[in-house]
C-alpha cells in the first residue's frame, strides 16, 4: 500500500472553543463516514494547521486507541466539507498515483478492517491498541484498471445508500412501535381496553 499513497500524522494542542475543528477516531461512524459536528476545537498554530489540514479524498486511519474488543485500523473518508484537521492518534492517507481511485482504496481498507485483518497488525498495552504501521503499509492492495475501480466504487456507494435508507426506515418503525406500545399501556391502565 505504501506504493500508492502518501501519509502524515495528526496533531494535538490545547482545547479552544474558537479553534480549528479537529477530527478524532471518536468521530468515525460505523459506515466509514465522519461526524463533523463532534469534532473538538483546538488552538493550532500555523505549522500544525499546514501539517494537518484535510483535503477532499483523505483517508483517516485510526493508529492508536481501540479497546479490548475493538481493534484499531478503522478508516473514515473525508469528503471535503469545510476546514478540518485530524488528531494525533490518526494518520491521513492520500492517494499518490493517478491510476488509483481514492474511494476505492478507502473501501478496500474499510473491508480490510471489518474482516478482522488489522488484528494481527497491532500490539496492545493496558486497554490501548497500536497499529504496527510499517506492516500495515506493506499490505498488498489489489488494483484493477481505474475504470473498474470507479465502477466498483459506484456500486458500493449505491449499496451503502440503500443500507442507509433501510436503517432509517427501521429506526422510524421502531419509534412507531414504541409509541404504539406506550399508547396500549396507557389505555390498559386507564381501563379503556
Amino acid at each position: 500500500m505504501g506504493e500508492v499513497c502518501d501519509y502524515k500524522s495528526g496533531v494535538w494542542a490545547q482545547a479552544d472553543p474558537e479553534g480549528i475543528p479537529v477530527l478524532r477516531s471518536t468521530d468515525f461512524l460505523p459506515d466509514g463516514s465522519l461526524s463533523y459536528g463532534t469534532a473538538i476545537r483546538l488552538a493550532l498554530n500555523e505549522k500544525q494547521l499546514r501539517k494537518s489540514i484535510l483535503q477532499p479524498g483523505g483517508i483517516l486511519l485510526e493508529r492508536s486507541g481501540g479497546g479490548p474488543n475493538k481493534p484499531v485500523g478503522r478508516v473514515a473518508y473525508f469528503q471535503g466539507q469545510g476546514t478540518y484537521c485530524f488528531g494525533n492518534f490518526i494518520t491521513c492517507l492520500r492517494v499518490s498515483r493517478a491510476d488509483v481511485e481514492p474511494k476505492f482504496l478507502f473501501y478496500y481498507l474499510f473491508h480490510f478492517h471489518i474482516s478482522g485483518r488489522t488484528e494481527p497488525l497491532q500490539t496492545q498495552t493496558t486497554n490501548i491498541r497500536n497499529l504496527r504501521f510499517n506492516e500495515y503499509l506493506a499490505i498488498t492492495i489489489p488494483l484493477p484498471p481505474l475504470e473498474e475501480q470507479k465502477r466498483i466504487v459506484a456500486h458500493l456507494q449505491e449499496v451503502q445508500e440503500k443500507i442507509k435508507a433501510l436503517k432509517e426506515a427501521q429506526d422510524q418503525t421502531e419509534e412507531k412501535l414504541k409509541r404504539l406500545e406506550q399508547a396500549i399501556l396507557n389505555k390498559a391502565f386507564r381501563g379503556e381496553l
